[in-house]
């Protein structure tokens, strides 16, 4: 029996909502990110300039080529309502534990790494292929929020957070004594 047996044929698959931890923002883990995303570039844009014979020319086609293999653009829209922001991103085929969000009063960072391995075995061949697929994102938010009072969900790919905005700062009359 196939899974779409046991599951019947022509059923919708079951979507679930998950909630996703968000962390406090911290300025060494955001530097490591951002050098390893330059690594990775710089081997890709590499690979690619020894792959079309390593002729002179071409070096920011290379590496703006493996900048957008590597780095995927995240659909993103921020919207307000009920004294909070609501902003939602597109990430499909990503799981709740494959993404990290960072939040801070004013700036919104979203990670998220994917690894997937395919290995073909044919009669004396034997091929395993590696993928990576990264997102990378920040966003300066139009308004201070709350980050330990903000959440995020991913269900069908999409990612929303909800962030409760932050107070206005009162103004207090000086009186003289």
């Amino acid at each position: 029996m196939t899974a779409a047996h046991t599951q019947g044929v022509g059923m919708q698959p079951r979507t679930e909502q998950k909630e996703i931890a968000l962390k406090p923002p911290s300025i060494d883990d955001f530097l490591k990110d951002v050098s390893r995303l330059a690594r990775e570039i710089e081997q890709r844009a590499y690979s690619l300039f020894e792959w079309r014979g390593a002729g002179e020319g071409r070096d920011w086609e290379d590496w703006f080529k493996a900048e957008q293999e590597l780095l995927k653009p995240l659909a993103i829209e921020i919207g307000e309502k009920n004294n909070a922001l609501y902003i939602t991103a597109e990430v499909p085929g990503f799981q709740a534990e494959e993404i990290e969000i960072n939040l801070e009063p004013n700036v919104l960072f979203i990670k998220g790494f994917q690894k997937s391995e395919s290995e073909k075995k044919h009669e004396k061949t034997h091929y395993t292929e590696t993928q990576a697929r990264q997102v990378f994102r920040r966003v300066p938010l139009p308004m201070t929020v709350v980050p330990d009072k903000s959440t995020a969900t991913l269900k069908n790919g999409l990612l929303a957070i909800i962030a409760p905005k932050a107070e206005e700062g009162k103004r207090v009359a000086v009186k003289a004594a």
